[in-house]
C-alpha cells in the first residue's frame, strides 16, 4: 500500500515530471495525464518516440533525451514496457516512478523495490492530484470559531446549503 506522505512527496510542485507514453490525442487517457500535470502547472515533459508534440510542447522519444533529469517519471504504457521503463530510471538515477492503473506488472514493481526506486502503482496521479488540491481549497476555506452559533465563510457559500458546508468543514457551530 502507498502511504499518503509518499503520494505528497511524488506531487511536491518543485519535482520535475516525465510521463512515458504521452498521446497527442486529446481522447486517449495518457494524454489528459500529462495535460492534467501541466495545467496544474507543474513542470512536466512528455516522452514518446512516436510523436514529436504534444499540446505544442516538444516531444522527446525516450527519458535519455529530456533536457533535464526528472524527479518523478509517470508511466502509461503496456505493463512489459513498463518492465523496460524502470530499467531506464535506475540507470539514469531516477527514484521515483509513478505506474498508472494498467501500466504496472509485479516484475516491474519487483524490480522498483529491490533497486531503491520509490514506486506508486494502482492509483491515479490525476485522481490524487485533484484531490489533494481539492483537499487544499477546502482547508484554506475553514473557519475558526469566532462566536455566535454558526459563522459561513461568504467565499464558502458557492458549495450550497450549511447542512452540506459542514461536511466539508466550511462552517463552525456552537456546541
Amino acid at each position: 500500500m502507498v502511504s499518503q506522505n509518499q503520494i505528497l512527496q511524488f506531487l511536491d510542485k518543485n519535482n520535475v515530471f516525465a510521463v512515458v507514453g504521452v498521446s497527442k490525442s486529446p481522447e486517449k487517457y495518457r494524454h489528459r495525464v500529462y495535460q492534467d500535470l501541466r495545467d496544474a502547472r507543474l513542470k512536466v515533459y512528455p516522452v514518446n518516440p512516436n510523436t514529436d508534440e504534444v499540446l505544442g510542447d516538444k516531444c522527446y522519444p525516450s527519458l535519455n533525451t529530456l533536457p533535464e533529469k526528472p524527479d518523478v517519471v509517470d508511466i502509461v504504457v503496456p505493463p512489459k514496457e513498463t518492465e523496460e521503463v524502470v530499467k531506464t530510471c535506475k540507470k539514469l538515477g531516477i527514484k521515483k516512478v509513478w505506474m498508472q492503473p494498467g501500466s504496472e506488472s509485479q516484475a516491474a514493481i519487483d524490480y522498483c523495490r529491490k533497486n531503491g526506486i520509490d514506486v506508486n502503482y494502482g492509483i491515479c496521479i490525476v485522481q490524487e492530484r485533484r484531490k489533494r488540491q481539492t483537499t487544499n481549497l477546502l482547508t484554506s476555506l475553514r473557519l475558526l470559531y469566532v462566536g455566535g452559533p454558526c459563522r459561513v465563510h461568504s467565499g464558502a457559500r458557492a458549495f450550497g446549503t450549511k447542512s452540506a458546508l459542514g461536511r466539508y468543514g466550511l462552517i463552525s457551530i456552537k456546541p
